[in-house]
């Protein structure tokens, strides 16, 4: 898309994270994520609302609960709920990777 000129871009990077030495897993394993630099925001010009995803209480007192009931142990407890169900309603516009652009200039995605 053609970037408006009062748009500014969001810059983003890849992540890449290695995991050895797993136990029961034969190949070590690898994630990659593309995040967003969303610190280059402004408040009131890029973006008007601030959320933060939480857990509620309530689900991490009834997983214990059933740990209880059933006379189990728990070593670690990961809850992974980013931006799962959000929708968004403004348009972020985020830098192209500069293959896509080859001499273009002015667009985002």
């Amino acid at each position: 898309m053609h970037l408006p000129k009062w748009k500014r871009v969001i810059s983003w990077k890849w992540i890449f994270k290695g995991k050895e030495d797993i136990i029961g897993v034969e190949a070590p394993r690898s994630n990659a994520r593309l995040i967003a630099q969303g610190f280059t925001q402004v408040e009131g010009i890029d973006y008007n609302e601030i959320f933060s995803l939480i857990v509620k209480c309530c689900s991490i007192r009834i997983l214990l609960s059933i740990i209880n009931q059933f006379d189990l142990e728990l070593e670690q407890m990961d809850v992974k709920t980013t931006f799962q169900h959000g929708d968004i309603e403004e348009t972020i516009c985020m830098q192209q990777w500069k293959v896509f652009l080859k001499g273009r200039t002015g667009f985002a995605c």
